[in-house]
Order: structure tokens, then C-alpha cells, then sequence
């Protein structure tokens, strides 16, 4: 069964693999997220072209300018 995840926990998965410390791997983010990996590298294609944008006036983007020139695929 397939889960529908908010925007601003994609944008927050996408920014702890921007921030990992201690050399954690990708998979490692996606396995304490209890996300499957592909959604994650997903996301974070959609980050690195700017379309994993919060829609409500109520979140606030957590995916920053410095930190999205920061994936690299």
C-alpha cells in the first residue's frame, strides 16, 4: 500500500539528506524514515528542479536556496 507523505515532511526528508553528519548514506536517511528509498531520491530530484514546493500559506519551505544547489544526483 502506498502512502501519501505531506510536502513539508518531503522537504524536511530532503533537507536531512543535505544535513547528514557522520557520513550517513542516503539509505540510511530513507531507512530512519521508515520511506522507501526510490521516494527519497525522488524527492530529491523534484527538490533540484524546484518542484517540491510547499502549496499552503501556512508551511513554511524548509528547502532552502544554499541548501538546494547542495543535491547532487
Amino acid at each position: 500500500m502506498s502512502r501519501n507523505y505531506s510536502q513539508a515532511f518531503k522537504i524536511q526528508a530532503v533537507e536531512k539528506t543535505l544535513l547528514k553528519a557522520d557520513n550517513v548514506t542516503i539509505k540510511e536517511v530513507a531507512d530512519s524514515l521508515s520511506v522507501n528509498l526510490s521516494s527519497l531520491n525522488r524527492w530529491r530530484v523534484e527538490a533540484k528542479q524546484q518542484k517540491l514546493n510547499t502549496t499552503s500559506t501556512n508551511e513554511k519551505t524548509l528547502l532552502t536556496q544554499e541548501n538546494a544547489h547542495k543535491i547532487g544526483l
